[in-house]
């Protein structure tokens, strides 16, 4: 578990995966909890709103307006008394509850009321924001005569039943004993005694309680928040079984990352999955198949060859280029009278032993195989030293042979002539747009095989370029002025048999 935690910040995407799909069915949840809150809130101020705008609005066309405009005016006025026990009545024909309001508010001064109709919210500063009160409603503990004040989020509704003389429903607003709503209706009398137009004098208010229905609602709302934390907790279990899948599936992916970049290319990537990341496993998976070939055919170029292949790819041309190095041809004595009667897969055997063991010795030298030439190996030498690497290169080969027949039992023992030149190289690409290679070409390169061609088993014979270059310090066993083929006379060349300062 430990260690699982200590890797967690390097698995970032699995946990972006898990949170992600987390959070959005949170979010999902939220949004749709607030939504579904608001569109019930304002259904209910609806609801409510026009049922207690239908009672206020039947229960006004009771009232007198005579009545109206008596009461108030005396504690024990037979006008007030009247319309306080039409009250109750009122109240029990509409079955309000016991903390509902429902009572008669008296307008003194609806003349100064409408002048304000242009501003609604003048009524925060208007006498009218707090009404005189006519009659109380039986159930509160107001007397005649008291001033009750209007509920902010309730003005804007008296201003529309006083000014426009009907009746209105206020928003929801919020009381000592919770959220509650108003309605309003406008009492005003058929005709005036001067013929004027007739004057709202008072109002019929009803008020009631929702604090139990909202606290419903709010018990609603949180059995679907709870409801809500399960899907939640579903969704992260469904999330991290989905980034659990992916997270093995981009570890395998990023093994087998790691197995190129440490050149294992048999590596195959193991996900077995139908989605992209299945179809990115197919797709590693060929590339480390060509990879591989790749890595095969390199086997079969030169370092130059490789870096001319290079440099086409990024669309550089390619200079002939004049270098100084040193160029080694080794090739088997005897080798086509020696193999005459072996089964083929018996001398491929031979030749691979062989081969290797010449590539490991030019590898320790610095010295590149150019190609191999059926049982014969061009290797070429440049940078500092290249003669005298070249020529160490050569006995330490007649060496290795030599032990390498004692070591293997071969059908036949295998005896090599190698020859060494040195001097001006060419390395330019030659061929066909089909074919092409960068190869080095020269008179040294020709040289070194005919030097090899002329060499007995054993025996490493160099140029007098190689003697001029490297002095006493090269052992030489003989000299012999010889004739070589493509080269006009005769030719100075150089049986080595020690070199100083290497072991011989």
């Amino acid at each position: 578990m430990l260690h699982k935690l200590l890797t967690l910040p390097r698995r970032r995407l699995v946990v972006k995966i898990t949170g992600l799909s987390v959070a959005l069915v949170a979010l999902t949840i939220v949004y749709f909890g607030l939504e579904t809150y608001d569109r019930e809130r304002w259904l209910n101020q609806a609801r409510f709103g026009k049922g207690l705008q239908r009672i206020a609005q039947v229960a006004a066309l009771s009232v007198v307006p005579a009545d109206m405009r008596a009461a108030g005016r005396a504690e024990d006025d037979a006008a007030a008394r009247r319309l306080g026990a039409w009250l109750v009545r009122v109240r029990a024909t509409a079955e309000l509850g016991p903390t509902d309001g429902l009572y008669l508010l008296r307008v003194p001064d609806a003349a100064r009321f409408a002048a304000i109709t242009e501003d609604e919210a003048a009524l925060d500063d208007s006498p009218a924001a707090s009404l005189p009160l006519a009659v109380a409603d039986p159930t509160r503990p107001a007397a005649p005569g008291l001033a009750v004040p209007i509920a902010p989020d309730a003005r804007a509704a008296v201003w529309r039943a006083v000014v426009g003389r009907d009746s209105s429903y206020s928003s929801l607003y919020q009381r000592a004993g919770g959220e509650a709503i108003s309605a309003y209706a406008a009492i005003v009398p058929v005709e005036t005694a001067d013929g004027a137009p007739p004057t709202v004098v008072g109002l019929l208010v009803a008020e009631q309680d929702l604090s139990e229905v909202f606290e419903a609602r709010w018990g609603i709302f949180w059995d679907v928040i709870l409801r809500s934390l399960g899907v939640v907790a579903l969704a992260v279990l469904l999330g991290g079984f989905l980034a659990r899948g992916i997270g093995r599936a981009l570890q395998r992916i990023r093994a087998g990352a790691q197995a190129i970049k440490n050149q294992d290319y048999a590596h195959r990537v193991d996900v077995r999955r139908g989605d992209e990341l299945g179809m990115v496993a197919e797709q590693f998976n060929e590339m480390a198949d060509t990879l591989a070939q790749r890595v095969q055919l390199l086997k079969f170029l030169p370092a130059y060859t490789l870096e001319a292949a290079i440099r086409r790819t990024r669309g550089q041309t390619l200079d002939v280029e004049a270098l100084d190095g040193s160029i080694l041809f080794s090739d088997i004595r005897g080798y086509t009278t020696l193999s005459v009667g072996l089964a083929v897969e018996r001398v491929v055997e031979m030749l691979n032993v062989y081969l290797r063991c010449q590539a490991e010795v030019l590898a320790r030298h610095g010295g590149v195989i150019d190609k191999f030439i059926g049982d014969a190996v061009l290797g070429v030498f440049m940078g500092p030293d290249h003669t005298e690497r070249a020529v160490a290169c050569g006995l330490e080969i007649q060496r290795e042979v030599i032990a390498m027949n004692a070591r293997y039992a071969f059908d036949f023992p295998i005896n090599v002539g190698i020859g060494v030149a040195t001097g001006s190289l060419v390395l330019a690409e030659v061929g066909s747009d089909e074919r092409r290679e960068r190869t080095l070409i020269g008179s040294v390169v020709n040289l070194a095989s005919r030097l090899c061609s002329r060499a007995a088993a054993q025996e490493v014979l160099v140029g007098d370029g190689v003697r001029q270059v490297l002095g006493a310090r090269l052992g030489v066993a003989r000299t012999d002025q010889v004739e070589l083929k493509g080269f006009s006379g005769l030719q100075t060349v150089h049986a080595v048999e020690s070199l100083a300062g290497n072991a011989s």
